[in-house]
């Protein structure tokens, strides 16, 4: 959105634009600078997550509406008016101005509440997710930084009562801070953070500053994700590595401009004992960013063990994977694949246990906890740690039947193994960019039996079988949550023949 200054063209800041700032600078530069066509279909999670934000957003205004009465709602004006009735609204006074939009020079601002404050407003915004970053009182800064541009707007046309902002969380709870907070640690104040990121989106809008696109799990939610991976391989970009992140990069990539460029350097130049020339690395682990790039450099590598792996021994195993619906935080599906690895012969054999909705979760919870304390030897294998976390919150949602000490009991016994960070991440290497399940078990030669398996669409599926009753569609949850173990299963037999290296 262009805005014109002593007769120059420049572009509109807005909050959002902070906002996706502070996770990914580049992403900013392609919304801005881009050719839109390169963007990706919306991605399911990022859909699933805007239609329970909306919907959490709509709950919280209906309540403080009815609560607050001449409280003024604009979300159905006009854009092109919207500004002019906004202030028409707190020229009246309105104790709640919802839907507002408020500029100055070239920040523009949508904050979801303007809400009258003493003689003046303060603004905020309704989030989906925690509003605080880990610490009571302070702030999510991508959070954050959106409501200082709404303060700064305020401020900038004299209706900002005091400096504070404020956020209402996922669970209707309000976070209301001084725009001065310490963010803790070496982040500083949070308006001085706000400056900064401020100061760098205009650079970004004026092309002044170059940004650079980084290979990241969390990438795959964003819209310029397969531009982004094919700019991160074609210029060979050191994000290429496993765990080597955005930050690092930056800090390494005048010495190491390319993978290829650590994969034949000699690292021990830029070491000092257990240190190295770039704050924050250690010189075991630049020798294993290096490895790691002669893996990736090196056509027809193959992955190997740095040590002997403990492993499941052979026998029964039950390969376990859960499904879960974060918007409703809902447990909806245990799949067990049960197989065994002892030359029996005998057939791997699923076993699903399904939620019929949120009151059906604790039967199908205490249903699969039960058959997996069955046999206490066979091998529990699942993949990070996410299965625990929601099975130690799941036994505190639910402790009728001491669930707490049976859940503590499973995941703490020997014969509970977690494949990705008990074998994976610490003890072998792969000609991989990252190590998620999908990507280590399609280079062992798995295929999912869906065209667009993904946990995002089982959660989409699994909303339109609650609402459909239809049974193929089941069938398509059930079947991609088998394949997810038989997956693990799948990386789990290629371990057992990895050669050691030192």
């Amino acid at each position: 959105m262009p805005w014109h200054q002593d007769g120059m063209e420049r572009h509109v800041i807005t909050g959002s634009m902070l906002h996706d700032l502070i996770r990914c600078d580049h992403r900013v530069a392609l919304d801005i600078h881009g050719d839109t066509g390169g963007r990706d279909e919306p991605n399911e999670f990022v859909e699933l997550l805007w239609q329970g934000g909306v919907e959490h957003e709509e709950a919280i205004i209906a309540e403080l509406l009815a609560a607050s009465p001449g409280s003024v709602d604009l979300r159905q004006i006009a854009p092109d008016r919207r500004q002019a009735y906004t202030l028409l609204a707190m020229d009246a006074k309105a104790p709640l101005i919802v839907g507002g939009e408020i500029a100055e020079l070239d920040l523009l601002g949508r904050p979801d509440l303007i809400r009258r404050d003493g003689d003046g407003y303060i603004a905020g915004d309704i989030k989906l997710c925690a509003g605080e970053d880990g610490t009571p009182g302070v702030p999510r800064l991508r959070y954050a930084v959106q409501v200082c541009l709404y303060s700064d707007i305020l401020e900038r046309i004299d209706r900002l009562s005091r400096p504070y902002g404020f956020i209402i969380d996922g669970n209707g709870e309000e976070l209301e801070f001084a725009l001065d907070v310490d963010l803790g640690g070496s982040k500083g104040a949070l308006v001085d953070r706000y400056d900064e990121a401020l100061q760098h989106a205009r650079d970004i809008a004026d092309d002044t500053v170059l940004t650079l696109s980084v290979q990241a799990a969390e990438c795959k939610l964003c819209r310029w994700y397969s531009t982004c991976k094919a700019d991160v391989v074609a210029r060979d970009d050191l994000t290429r590595i496993p765990q080597l992140g955005r930050s690092l990069r930056d800090r390494m990539r005048h010495t190491f401009p390319t993978v290829k460029a650590l994969a034949d350097a000699d690292v021990e130049m830029h070491m000092d004992g257990s240190k190295t020339a770039f704050p924050g690395l250690g010189a075991d682990r630049l020798r294993r960013f290096q490895d790691r790039a002669r893996l990736l450099s090196t056509p027809g590598s193959t992955p190997y063990a740095r040590s002997a792996l403990h492993l499941p021994p052979r026998g029964r195993e039950l390969l376990f994977d859960i499904e879960t619906d974060p918007m409703s935080d809902h447990c909806y599906l245990h799949g067990v694949v049960e197989r065994w690895t002892d030359g029996s012969g005998r057939e791997p054999r699923y076993h699903a246990f399904i939620s019929g909705g949120p009151d059906d979760e604790a039967r199908a919870f205490i249903e699969a906890l039960e058959f997996l304390e069955q046999d206490p030897a066979a091998s529990v294998i699942y993949w990070s740690k996410y299965e625990r976390t929601v099975y130690r919150a799941l036994a505190l949602k639910y402790p009728e039947t001491d669930t707490v000490d049976r859940v503590e009991a499973l995941f703490s016994s020997a014969r509970c193994v977690d494949l990705l960070y008990d074998v994976v991440s610490p003890h072998t290497e792969w000609p991989c960019h990252d190590h998620s399940v999908k990507t280590l078990a399609v280079h062992c030669g798995f295929a999912w039996r869906d065209s667009k398996p993904s946990g995002a669409a089982s959660i989409r599926w699994y909303r339109d079988w609650q609402q459909t009753g239809d049974e193929a569609i089941k069938v398509r949850i059930l079947e991609y949550n088998e394949d997810d173990n038989l997956a693990v299963g799948r990386v789990l037999d290629v371990l057992r023949e990895l050669q050691v290296r030192a």
